[in-house]
């Protein structure tokens, strides 16, 4: 069970039930109301609060109250996606974290979806939370994050360089509250997370579940620590240290079983994509955005066919041009480097041929 405090009452959440505790300033102290029954949370640290909303990671879906209402967030397909691939016997590792810069809830869980960059335990059973389905409050899309077997997440200052051993015998008073609360300033709080770092001479993904201490990947001998990292824009000036890019997995967009027929087009026939015209923003000497087009023709199986990838910097071209035939097009933007960049849509040319 988890308690919440809302507007001065308490919010406990079991697995399947939400009940209200509220002061009754007498010998009874407390009252308990039932509020919702089949609305729960999966795990203890599965609540984050906004303004007096709290959003819970629940057993069957992700959803939202004010202690009064209650809304389902998930979208059908999002909601699937989650509970479809997620470990049910590792919910003990999840957890929210509501990331106020961009305005994103971040619900953390271990997935076993076959998008994830990091897979279920490095391969032997490292704890930490591989996957986060991301719900941005300003837009209300949905996106996910790979995550490298974070354990918490929490708002911090990084990179600041000192230590108790720093201040020598220096104490409270004479440093002063100034140093204290000045870490407190909102520009310089940055999302830090703990997960595994691991050295040697062999580095992987198949980490063994040790910590502080030497384990085996591989057949080599590795050191597995604990590591604080940061989590913000590549480039931010809240953020120190060095790039870690084996905790930094690749962008991947993809969008399949496009059949157009929101565009008034016979299914059955086949459709030619020509080119294509992204309305895209990249940082100058980034790597461009890569896009794949496939087709198939039937919408569950077999995959779709990709057709060669084509790059988009977005300052030396406006169309790229393909030339791939099915009943479905699939769409797959790939992009490798760790600066921002921004693909607002685009426009495509396709043509009708025959059907079968």
């Amino acid at each position: 069970m988890d308690g919440w405090n809302l507007g001065g009452n308490m919010l406990l959440y079991s697995n399947h039930e939400t009940w209200l505790m509220q002061p009754t300033y007498n010998q009874q102290m407390f009252t308990y109301t039932r509020v919702f029954k089949n609305w729960g949370v999966i795990n203890q640290n599965c609540v984050a609060e906004v303004n007096n909303v709290h959003y819970i990671f629940g057993s069957t879906d992700i959803w939202k109250t004010d202690g009064y209402n209650q809304q389902a967030l998930g979208a059908g397909k999002v909601r699937d996606f989650i509970f479809n691939n997620l470990v049910v016997n590792q919910s003990w590792q999840f957890f929210t974290f509501y990331n106020p810069r961009p305005n994103e809830i971040m619900f953390c869980y271990v997935s076993t979806d076959a998008y994830c960059a990091f897979p279920v335990g490095g391969g032997t059973g490292y704890p930490g939370c591989n996957r986060a389905a991301v719900l941005n409050l300003r837009s209300g899309a949905w996106y996910f994050y790979d995550l490298p077997y974070v354990s918490f997440i929490a708002q911090g200052v990084g990179g600041v360089n000192w230590s108790y051993n720093s201040f020598g015998s220096e104490t409270y008073l004479q440093i002063g509250s100034a140093a204290y609360t000045s870490f407190e300033t909102p520009s310089i709080l940055v999302p830090m997370s703990v997960s595994p770092q691991v050295s040697g001479p062999s580095v992987d993904e198949d980490i063994a579940p040790s910590v502080n201490g030497s384990s085996t990947s591989s057949g080599t001998s590795q050191t597995v620590f604990s590591a604080v990292r940061t989590f913000d824009r590549y480039g931010s000036p809240a953020l120190f240290g060095t790039l870690d890019t084996v905790a930094t997995a690749p962008v991947l967009i993809e969008k399949g079983s496009m059949d157009m027929d929101d565009l008034q087009d016979n299914l059955r026939q086949y459709k030619v994509v020509k080119s294509m015209y992204p309305e895209g923003r990249l940082w100058t000497g980034s790597q461009p955005l890569s896009f794949t087009w496939g087709t198939t023709d039937y919408s569950g199986s077999p995959p779709p066919i990709l057709g060669n990838p084509q790059t988009f910097d977005g300052s030396s071209l406006y169309k790229l041009d393909f030339n791939l035939a099915g009943r479905y097009l699939s769409l797959v933007v790939t992009y490798t480097d760790f600066y921002d960049f921004s693909l607002t849509g685009f426009d495509f040319d396709f043509a009708n041929t025959g059907a079968r």
